[in-house]
């Protein structure tokens, strides 16, 4: 059975620190870093994990950045503190267009094509 952690579910069979990568914010180094915070070699799979592995991977979770929804929040205030204060990146954010000089002459089609849609 899969573990639930975070809301997400983790396959049993994977490497503990490829599993970590499903949750939103967890990055590849971020992944192994708490593989390795909790005591965990690398071929660590999820299905081994003792309750007091689990415990320890909630708390270096905790101790870190934030994930899955408050880092979406946050990023999401950022965006809305750029278009508030009337910026020139909050302006392409408002006009859904790339907002790190990106050419858009002939490029950038796929962002047209998603403020069209």
């Amino acid at each position: 059975m899969a573990l639930r952690f975070l809301g997400v579910a983790l396959p049993p069979n994977e490497p503990l620190w490829r599993a970590l990568q499903r949750v939103y914010g967890i990055g590849r180094s971020t992944a192994v870093d708490l593989t390795h915070a909790i005591g965990g070699a690398p071929s660590l799979r999820v299905r081994e994990l003792a309750p007091s592995h689990v415990a320890a991977l909630y708390a270096a979770v905790e101790a870190g950045d934030p994930v899955q929804d408050a880092r979406r929040v946050a990023e999401r205030a950022a965006v809305d503190r750029l278009v508030r204060i009337g910026c020139y990146r909050g302006g392409r954010h408002t006009a859904q267009l790339p907002t790190r000089g990106q050419r858009t002459h002939t490029n950038a089609h796929t962002q047209k094509k998603m403020k069209r849609a």
